[in-house]
C-alpha cells in the first residue's frame, strides 16, 4: 500500500514512458517537476486538450478523429510490443487530444510490464487473428489460462466467430 501511496513511483514511470517517446513528436508525456515533487505530491506539465471520448466534440474543434485514433493506437501498441512497459488505464480521462492532433498521456499511476515471453505470445495471437486462424487463437488462449478448457471445440468455435465477426465489420 505504501508503493501506491507514493507518488514519486508514478512519476518515474511517467519518465520512463517519456523517454520511450522522446523522439515522437506526435506522441507527448508530461515532463515531472522533480524539484517541487515528493512522495505526496506529484508536480508535472499541464497538457491543453481534449478528452477523446466525444468524436463530433473533436471534429468540431478541428482534430483530425482518425489520425489520433491511428497515432495513439500506434503509441499503446509501441508501448507493449516494442517496450514491454505500457499505461495500464488508458481511458479517455488519461488520454488527450492536444493541438497538431498530437496525442498526450497522463497518470501513470497504473503501469504494465510484459515480460519476454508474454509479448511473443501476444505477437503470436495478433499473427493468429491476422491470419485468421481460430487453432492459433485457442492455444494462445490455453497457454494463457490456469487450467484446461472444459470444452475445446466450444472455445475453438467461439474464436472462429469472433474472426467471422471482424471480417464482416
Amino acid at each position: 500500500l505504501n508503493h501506491e501511496l507514493d507518488l514519486t513511483h508514478e512519476g518515474h514511470n511517467c519518465d520512463r514512458i517519456a523517454g520511450m517517446f522522446a523522439r515522437e513528436p506526435d506522441v507527448v508525456v508530461p515532463k515531472i517537476y522533480w524539484q517541487w515533487s515528493s512522495p505526496r505530491l506529484l508536480v508535472q506539465e499541464y497538457l491543453p486538450g481534449t478528452a477523446p471520448e466525444n468524436p463530433r466534440q473533436l471534429a468540431e474543434a478541428g482534430f483530425d478523429g482518425p489520425l489520433l485514433a491511428q497515432r495513439g493506437a500506434r503509441a499503446f501498441m509501441s508501448m507493449v510490443l516494442e517496450h514491454r512497459l505500457y499505461h495500464a488505464d488508458p481511458h479517455p480521462g488519461n488520454v488527450m487530444a492536444l493541438s497538431g492532433d498530437r496525442v498526450g498521456f497522463i497518470d501513470f499511476g497504473m503501469v504494465g510490464q510484459l515480460s519476454e515471453r508474454r509479448r511473443n505470445q501476444l505477437l503470436l495471437l495478433l499473427q493468429a487473428i491476422a491470419d485468421r486462424q481460430s487453432e492459433g487463437i485457442v492455444n494462445t488462449l490455453i497457454a494463457w489460462s490456469d487450467s484446461e478448457p472444459l470444452d475445446l471445440m466450444d472455445l475453438e468455435l467461439a474464436a472462429q466467430n469472433f474472426l467471422d465477426k471482424q471480417a464482416a465489420a
